[in-house]
């Protein structure tokens, strides 16, 4: 494939160059749900901050969860939005989102 004439215009940034923000990234459908995701996520966690959840072995299970998910999307994130996954690009990042 290093032939093809399209090739090298496929990835846009190049790995040595400084991280971009895409604008653009933000007006996607992509970018809209990962952004309405992030905001919720961070409603749930807080909702169940909130609550007396230590005194419930389960409800922190739960914290974990709904936190740990939070950081991970906020991570995705940050990473199409500095456009990062065009510079690592043998990560399948189809498959991984």
């Amino acid at each position: 494939m290093a032939g093809l004439p399209g090739a090298a215009r496929a990835r846009s940034a190049s790995p040595g160059s400084p991280p971009l923000l895409d604008g653009s990234f933000l007006l996607s459908p992509l970018g809209g749900l990962m952004g309405a995701q992030a905001v919720l996520g961070l409603l749930v966690w807080s909702l169940i901050a909130a609550t007396t959840y230590h005194l419930h072995a389960a409800y922190g299970w739960v914290m974990f969860v709904s936190l740990f998910f939070w950081i991970l999307t906020l991570l995705f994130f940050v990473t199409y939005l500095l456009q990062l996954h065009q510079k690592f690009y043998m990560i399948p990042w189809p498959l991984v989102v």
